[in-house]
């Protein structure tokens, strides 16, 4: 999973654009096989922060005020990305 700590980062399947701040690869922490849902291009010069997917899991069952953010945002995620998806389609 990826916190992206400047510069901005566009996924191009959904069409939505990321900056500092947000949250990137989480989805792929919950999916069986680790699997990405979208390509991520960098806009601008980015640094990105990264956590290992152990540490993520580590962190989930150890601190539920993290794990019940990591499952809000994941399931914000999936639906922004299908209203956006079925506004276009």
């Amino acid at each position: 999973m990826y916190l992206l700590l400047s510069g901005s980062i566009r996924l191009t399947g959904v069409g939505v654009t990321l900056g500092p701040g947000s949250v990137l690869g989480e989805i792929g922490i919950f999916s069986p096989d680790g699997r990405r849902m979208d390509t991520a291009i960098c806009e601008a010069d980015s640094d990105l922060g990264v956590i290992a997917h152990e540490r993520v899991v580590q962190l989930y069952y150890q601190n539920p005020s993290f794990g019940f953010y990591l499952l809000k945002l994941v399931i914000n995620r999936l639906l922004e990305n299908y209203s956006k998806l079925n506004a276009a389609g």
